[in-house]
């Protein structure tokens, strides 16, 4: 076990030494071809318990706290009407082309397995096929645009099910990871930026739930 691949840009592959993480990792491919418009974050299996409500509708649970979250890590604004999020099972989302998806440069769009959101503000969706259902052992996350162009591909392993999001560290072009291998207190982000101080907004509710169940 010596090397994830990562597919970090339209044509690039780069190959990263996760020596120092063997023992917690698996291997994890990504292919973007989306002018910078990435796969982000993706929260398969929820923790146990109240730090598990993601979604922050009040109860935590399996299927609708899971979440994929996209970010535009491009200079141009772009709009998602009509286009899908598929796992290797098939198509779990589609964008309404009734209605305006607009993500902005920096910005992020959620989509949760089910539950009812709560506190996000806009870009915050519920899988329009009733659930994401990812697999925490592995699964593969495909975005695809209206074009039916594949934009991103993630495919990961066991790293998928250790109550925990995997994160893209920096936003959008860096190295998948996790909340608790960069020692971070978090074990998710919905529409937050992917860092140590983030907290100030999405990732507060199971940040504080994720402490007071640790301290209470």
């Amino acid at each position: 076990m010596k090397i994830a691949w990562l597919f970090l840009c339209t044509v690039a592959v780069v190959s990263v030494d996760i020596a120092s993480r063997a023992e917690e990792w698996g291997t994890i491919s990504a292919r973007r071809d989306g002018a910078g418009i990435t796969i982000n974050e993706i929260l398969a299996d929820p923790p146990e318990g109240e730090s598990g409500d993601a979604n922050r509708d009040g109860e935590r649970e399996t299927y609708g706290d899971e979440f994929v979250e996209i970010y535009n890590a491009g200079p141009d604004t772009v709009n998602l009407r009509g286009w899908q999020i598929a796992d290797a099972t098939g198509v779990r989302h589609v964008f309404p082309d009734s209605v305006n998806v607009v993500l902005l440069p920096e910005g992020f769009v959620t989509v949760f397995g089910g539950g009812v959101p709560s506190g996000f503000g806009e870009n915050v969706w519920v899988a329009s096929s009733g659930r994401l259902a990812l697999n925490n052992g592995g699964d593969q996350v495909t975005l695809v645009a209206v074009s039916g162009d594949t934009v991103d591909v993630v495919s990961y392993g066991s790293e998928g099910g250790h109550n925990e999001s995997l994160i893209l560290v920096p936003d959008g072009v860096g190295e998948w990871t996790r909340p608790s291998v960069e020692e971070w207190d978090w074990p998710f982000s919905p529409q937050e930026p992917n860092r140590g101080d983030t907290g100030a907004g999405g990732a507060t509710w199971g940040r504080v739930k994720h402490q007071y169940r640790s301290h209470g």
